[in-house]
């Protein structure tokens, strides 16, 4: 810890994070509604997907748009795992040389990570009811 950071300082700027966090899970909802994906998709391996992604680059091109290409590809084929969401978020994040973007594209990865738990609770709480 700093040099001059108290606990209680530490707490109140990880609340203030988790808050930022759980305000942009409310964001995705409203737009996407409640989303249920495969972790990984049933036949996929997503570190066969990144280095795909990243050996299909074509020159310039950035991961962040592979990587949407390949989401929006994933969706209309009905594919799309959580896995897929993730990795375009951190594609994201990565390419973003802004620093105040930047952060908040880890706001968004942080929060398509608690959808992940989230939709990974509900499922197992239905298969608990089976």
């Amino acid at each position: 810890m700093a040099k001059g950071v108290g606990v209680m300082d530490r707490i109140r700027e990880t609340r203030s994070v988790l808050v930022e966090v759980h305000d942009e899970r409310r964001r995705q909802d409203e737009k996407w509604g409640e989303q249920n994906h495969p972790i990984v998709e049933p036949s996929g391996d997503a570190g066969l997907y990144l280095s795909y992604l990243v050996s299909g680059l074509s020159g310039g091109e950035l991961m962040s748009d592979a990587a949407k290409r390949e989401c929006e590809k994933m969706t209309a084929d009905g594919s799309l795992a959580w896995a897929d969401i993730l990795l375009e978020e951190v594609c994201e994040l990565l390419d973003e040389t802004d620093p105040v973007k930047r952060r908040y594209e880890m706001i968004q990865a942080a929060a398509v990570l608690v959808a992940m738990i989230e939709s990974e609770d509900r499922r197992m709480a239905t298969e608990g009811e089976s």
